[in-house]
């Protein structure tokens, strides 16, 4: 007969407790996470909802612990992996501040608190007398939502100082001249046609009705999936807004 063990009691045998949120107090009860994560090269870092700043603390921690004590040389986030480069160099002691990198760099806001800057300034302070550079990456397409325009930019930058005559003649130097739609729809546009939301009912309804539109869950993933699909004309972008 098969062990029917409750969820509760599968996590009572094998949690491991910590003794704080802290990020900045002593790694020593972190330790038997090394035998669970054994000679891995990912570790895997999940949360239940985002903004909360209890996850952004333990994810802090454990990326101190990873670091120092495992090893670990790279932090990958939800992040446009495009606009994360600016935080990459950020974290490695380039320009700029935290507040504007992490803005720039992290989608759906989660860049824009406390929590997030002080985890890299942490990664540019360990970096600063780190052997090997603790580097940042963005796992998540670019333009938060699928718009290709962020890539294409840096692709065109590249091109109009290496090979400018790759590039076709673009109008006030922009890449949204070089397609043949009116106005790109995003989700940043589908999210600025919303009204102030005042609750959290009506916000979490505002961000499914920002990532799925009018479609359904399937065919929004297979929407972003296909480049050429993220974009379309005003008049479709006002039908969009409409339904929304």
């Amino acid at each position: 007969m098969p062990d029917k063990t409750s969820f509760a009691n599968w996590v009572r045998d094998r949690a491991i407790v910590a003794d704080t949120l802290d990020p900045l107090s002593p790694l020593d009860d972190l330790e038997p996470l090394r035998e669970l994560i054994g000679d891995a090269r990912v570790v895997a870092i999940g949360e239940s909802a985002h903004y909360l700043r209890e996850f952004y603390l333990l994810r802090h921690r454990l990326l101190c612990f990873l670091a120092e004590r495992c090893g670990f040389t790279i932090y990958a986030l939800e992040a446009p992996f495009t606009e994360a480069h600016a935080i990459d160099a950020w974290v490695q002691g380039g320009p700029g501040t935290v507040a504007e990198v992490a803005a720039a760099g992290v989608a759906i806001e989660l860049g824009r608190c406390r929590e997030m800057h002080e985890l890299l300034m942490w990664m540019r302070a360990y970096n600063r007398s780190a052997t090997t550079p603790l580097r940042f990456a963005g796992t998540d397409v670019p333009g938060s939502g699928g718009s290709p325009l962020p890539a294409l930019e840096q692709v065109a930058a590249y091109l109009q100082q290496y090979d400018p005559d790759a590039l076709p003649p673009l109008a006030e130097g922009s890449v949204e001249a070089a397609f043949a739609t009116e106005a790109p729809l995003t989700i940043a546009n589908l999210r600025a046609a919303h009204p102030v939301v005042h609750d959290a009912l009506s916000f979490q309804r505002m961000r499914m009705e920002d990532y799925f539109m009018d479609v359904s869950v399937f065919d929004a993933f297979d929407a972003v999936a296909c480049i050429p699909q993220t974009s379309c004309t005003e008049r479709e972008a006002r039908r969009h807004r409409s339904v929304a």
